[in-house]
């Protein structure tokens, strides 16, 4: 009895200092729950885009009876071997197949809506207008900050944090900005949607060699199948639409180098 007494009373004395406290648990309890809440809705969505290549008569195709040449010449892979998989495999790594790509798409200049709490890509018809980097300025710096992007009309009006005075400018117009020269034009498959805010909109910018070196890296390339005469693309992105676009681009791009190296042998 002595000793079931002991053991309630240390109960007692152990729990006691948080009990008195339980509404402090409660509050932080509640705290965390909001924080938790706040991540997962301001953290943005990343959606995983993946498509599939066939490779025809890849163990057939030899580097010596120049099967290959041209699809080598492209990606840089001369004295791979007779291997042709893996030349295959390389040339979707390589830098020449991404900046062929990326030259008939407007991915150094993303365009982003500002929502309650997080921000949303636009591309394809979510986007309102598109981005032409005309030239860039080479010996211009980066901006570090977002540019501001107000629409009245075909009035457009830019500004950044980093800017001393705004840049007025209109659609097909060529624009000088202090890191390159762009033109706005409306984008035709534009539908607008309820569910996105578009009273902040924002674009950011990079320069060509930085975003090919941010696509590449992006991109993951592996073999489907163990026989080794299917290639796995993938890339992990923001926005579905854009993700796909990237996608289609770098197999019809490998067409065309495989539809001229065909030229070249007949």
């Amino acid at each position: 009895m002595d000793n079931k007494k002991i053991k309630e009373i240390s109960l007692k004395e152990l729990l006691g200092p948080y009990l008195n406290k339980w509404k402090y648990f409660i509050i932080m309890i509640f705290i965390m729950t909001l924080f938790g809440i706040y991540y997962i809705k301001s953290s943005p969505q990343i959606y995983k885009a993946q498509t599939s290549v066939l490779i025809k008569d890849a163990k057939k195709m030899s580097a010596n009876a120049g099967d290959v040449n041209v699809l080598q010449n492209f990606g840089n892979f001369n004295g791979m071997g007779t291997n042709s998989i893996e030349n295959e495999i390389g040339v979707f790594k390589s830098k020449t197949i991404v900046e062929d790509v990326l030259k008939e798409h407007n991915f150094q200049t993303p365009v982003y809506a500002k929502q309650t709490f997080n921000s949303i890509e636009l591309y394809g018809t979510t986007s309102p207008f598109l981005i032409n980097v005309i030239q860039e300025k080479n010996d211009a710096e980066l901006p570090k900050k977002p540019v501001s992007v107000k629409i009245n009309g075909d009035k457009i009006i830019l500004s950044s944090e980093e800017w001393d005075k705004e840049i007025q400018t209109t659609y097909k117009k060529t624009t000088s900005l202090p890191f390159a020269i762009v033109m706005f034009v409306k984008n035709p498959q534009y539908i607008a949607s309820s569910k996105v805010d578009m009273d902040h909109i924002y674009f950011t910018y990079n320069d060509f060699a930085s975003t090919v070196n941010q696509y590449q890296e992006s991109l993951v390339v592996d073999l489907l199948d163990k026989e080794g005469t299917i290639i796995n693309l993938s890339v992990d992105f923001e926005n579905r639409e854009k993700a796909k676009s990237f996608l289609n681009s770098l197999v019809k791009q490998y067409n065309e180098y495989a539809i001229n190296d065909k030229n070249i042998e007949s």
